[in-house]
């Protein structure tokens, strides 16, 4: 639902607050789960910011009376998986440089998870291994998943005048009807929470056997 807000061009407020890494839970281990929660959000309507030459959306706190501004937030841990409840809005989460995020379904709840990878090899083995192994579990029925990275990987947007220098990000949105997009963002050079949209993809879900076998 919230896609449609996503225009190429438009300036979109993403915190840092959200954005973030998480540190793990002290007493956690490469490749647990942590289960996250986010606050209400919405997208409000765009006005015209002649500080960033284009249109800009703010984020707040709250439920919009328009059902297509609300959305989660899925924050990730490195080498920790982080999911929360699918509560029938969408969900972003990011940024992405090759994790996965799965949608899944555990006993009847259906939930969503960001499969957080990283730089080290070994750790993000284990992290991907622990996840597999769960994945194959009784109950456990896998319902959508993604590498939103895969569509920027070969093929890196190039920044324009007014981005900041450190590139492209990427952030995966999902809706409740499991349609899955990759989102491509340049952050402002004077204005770090304002990420420029380049260009937004919707794309398919990886099988069931690769989401088994990240």
């Amino acid at each position: 639902m919230i896609q449609d807000k996503f225009i190429p061009g438009r300036y979109i407020n993403l915190p840092t607050a959200l954005t973030g890494q998480v540190n793990p839970p002290a007493g956690t281990n490469d490749g647990d789960f942590v289960e996250m929660t986010s606050k209400p959000l919405r997208l409000e309507q765009s006005t015209r910011n002649p500080g960033l030459g284009g249109r800009y959306s703010g984020v707040s706190e709250g439920v919009a009376t328009k059902i297509h501004r609300n959305f989660q937030y899925l924050r990730y841990i490195v080498y920790r998986t982080t999911y929360m409840n699918m509560s029938g809005v969408d969900v972003l989460t990011g940024f992405m440089q090759g994790c996965r995020v799965v949608v899944y379904s555990d006993r009847g709840r259906k939930f969503i998870a960001h499969i957080g990878t990283g730089s080290d090899a070994a750790r993000s083995t284990s992290t991907k291994n622990t996840w597999n192994a769960f994945a194959r579990m009784p109950g456990v029925q896998l319902l959508a998943g993604f590498n939103p990275w895969a569509q920027w990987n070969n093929n890196l947007p190039q920044a324009q005048p007014g981005d900041h220098f450190t590139g492209v990000k990427c952030i995966a949105l999902v809706t409740p009807s499991l349609d899955l997009y990759s989102v491509a963002l340049f952050k402002h050079e004077q204005n770090m929470e304002a990420f420029r949209v380049h260009d937004i993809v919707k794309m398919q879900s990886m099988t069931i056997n690769e989401l088994r076998d990240i």
